[in-house]
């Protein structure tokens, strides 16, 4: 997949990495616009098809279907998810044999998810009277129909960034991992800066417990130098009132909803799991799980919120602890693997012996408080294992998709 559009420095694998990442955190703008992503990998990715029929990825769907079927999973939604299996099949195969391109893929992504954050964000404070509401299963801004943020205040007037992303808490994950790249690479000062205020603005506390992962990371990779030392005491302090604020408003602030949600799954994920250790949970059945439910009372009886599981209605959100999710969907000896594999991936190149680790943690990390790790960006990486463990490495086997 080496070929690239006519007068446009973009790849079909960069523009392949694209569709799957606004498949799995993207606005869904129009209904089926997930579902249509995939068809478009799988048509720009077409000669990848013939890997679907090797036996890894016939184990994996036998797996995978023995399992929709004891946990009686809604018809949409498997296969939905085996279309994800296919799109992330038909991509692999070229980013295993030139491993170097994936980072350099996702490095242009994540960049032009940050500029389009940032054309956003300037146009809502300069233009402020041409936004107008939108509801995309979620509240947003939109301005001409084409700059679109999600609703929500970080302070003042001022709105927490999402790029295309459904929600801030997803776009932290795109800068988190940009800045890991650029820090990894050593000479992108000023790029760093700007992503880091990106960051800073989105108001996640994810994305500033991820900004500390890094701090360590940075110090890690650059050994300990005064200098360096200073420039994180430094951060630290200037981060601290905005972490304490943040932490404080998730858990007892007015909009303390958010913290009891994590909380809320946490506990229900953990007792689900202890129940059905083997076979997990489908989550999808959670809203009518009376078990869950009475955790759910629970949860919101012992906070201090104003709201009530009465004013949202039971799990409002959706299940949003997306490592516990994984657990339950796939079981937890078979969700264990797939964490495994994804630590293990062949994916990524490693620009030093610690990127891989911090990357495996940044992510992990995120999927703690959003659900992403039912989606194709996250499958990416334990399927590159799977695929790169079994047949990669027997030269009578090309996985190059011309």
């Amino acid at each position: 997949m080496k070929k690239y559009y006519k007068n446009i420095n973009i790849s079909a694998s960069q523009i392949s990495l694209f569709l799957l990442i606004f498949q799995s955190v993207g606005v869904r703008i129009i209904e089926g616009a997930g579902t249509v992503s995939l068809l478009l990998v799988i048509l720009l990715n077409h000669k990848g098809l013939r890997f679907i029929l090797r036996g890894n990825f016939i184990l994996l769907l036998i797996l995978y279907s023995i399992l929709s079927i004891i946990q009686e999973l809604d018809i949409k939604q498997y296969i939905i998810n085996i279309l994800q299996f296919i799109a992330v099949t038909c991509l692999i195969g070229t980013y295993l044999k030139q491993k170097e391109t994936f980072l350099h893929d996702l490095k242009a992504n994540c960049r032009f998810l940050c500029i389009y954050a940032t054309v956003t964000f300037l146009m809502l404070q300069l233009l402020p009277q041409l936004a107008t509401p939108v509801f995309y299963g979620y509240k947003y801004v939109s301005i001409f129909g084409v700059f679109i943020n999600a609703d929500s205040i970080l302070f003042g007037s001022l709105r927490r960034i999402s790029s295309l992303t459904w929600e801030p808490g997803c776009f932290q994950l795109i800068t988190s991992i940009y800045l890991l790249i650029l820090i990894s690479e050593g000479n992108n000062f000023k790029t760093i800066i700007w992503v880091f205020i990106l960051q800073i603005l989105s108001g996640s506390t994810t994305g500033y417990g991820n900004l500390l992962i890094i701090l360590v990371y940075v110090l890690l990779k650059n050994k300990v130098k005064l200098s360096l030392i200073v420039s994180v005491c430094v951060t630290l302090w200037a981060l601290f009132p905005l972490l304490q604020s943040n932490f404080f408003e998730k858990f007892k602030g007015v909009n303390s909803q958010s913290g009891i949600i994590r909380m809320r799954d946490l506990r229900v994920g953990l007792e689900k799991l202890a129940e059905n250790p083997i076979f997990g949970f489908n989550t999808q059945k959670l809203r009518g799980d009376r078990a869950s439910k009475l955790v759910e009372e629970k949860v919101w009886a012992s906070s201090n919120s104003y709201t009530t599981v009465d004013d949202l209605g039971y799990f409002a959100g959706g299940y949003t602890n997306g490592l516990l999710g994984l657990l339950m969907n796939w079981g937890g000896i078979l969700g264990a693997l797939i964490i495994y594999m994804f630590y293990n991936s062949q994916l990524i190149t490693k620009p030093d012996r610690y990127f891989n680790i911090f990357f495996f943690t940044i992510f992990i990390i995120s999927t703690l408080s959003e659900p992403i790790t039912n989606t194709s960006f996250f499958y990416m990486f334990p399927m590159a294992f799977l695929y790169n463990s079994n047949f990669y490495r027997k030269k009578k086997l090309s996985l190059q998709v011309e």
